[in-house]
C-alpha cells in the first residue's frame, strides 16, 4: 500500500493538470462572454458539503463551513435560480463548451472507475 502512494499522488496531479488545461480553453473560448453564476448548483454543492462536514465534524470543519456558506449564499439568490439554469443548458452552450463538458464527464468517469479498481485491489 505504501508503495502505491507516490503513484496515486502523481495520478491526482495529472488529473488536476488536465482539468486546469481544460478550464483555460473554456475561459479563452468565451471571448469576454461570461455565464451567470448558477446558484442552484451552488445550493446542491452546499448541501453535499454540509453533509460531509457533519460526518467529519471531529477532524475538519472546512466542509461544514464551506457547505453552509454555499447554501446561505445560494438561498439569497433563489430568484435567479431558473434564469441561470436556462443559460447553462446544453442547447445554449457553444460547440467548444459542449466538447469540453463531454471531455470532463468522460475524464471523471474514467477517474472514478480507476479509483474503484484501486479500492477493489487493495
Amino acid at each position: 500500500m505504501i508503495e502505491s502512494i507516490p503513484w496515486i499522488m502523481i495520478a491526482i496531479a495529472v488529473v488536476l493538470v488536465i482539468f486546469a488545461i481544460m478550464a483555460i480553453f473554456i475561459v479563452k473560448s468565451r471571448k469576454g462572454k461570461s455565464r451567470p453564476i448558477d446558484y442552484f448548483s451552488w445550493f446542491v454543492i452546499g448541501i453535499f458539503w454540509t453533509a460531509i462536514g457533519l460526518i467529519w465534524i471531529e477532524g475538519n470543519l472546512f466542509f461544514l463551513i464551506m457547505g453552509l456558506f454555499f447554501v446561505v449564499l445560494s438561498l439569497f439568490h433563489t430568484k435567479e435560480w431558473k434564469k441561470n439554469r436556462e443559460a447553462n443548458k446544453w442547447k445554449n452552450l457553444s460547440k467548444i463548451e459542449r466538447k469540453m463538458r463531454m471531455a470532463t464527464m468522460i475524464i471523471l468517469i474514467v477517474v472514478l472507475i480507476g479509483i474503484g479498481f484501486v479500492l477493489l485491489l487493495s
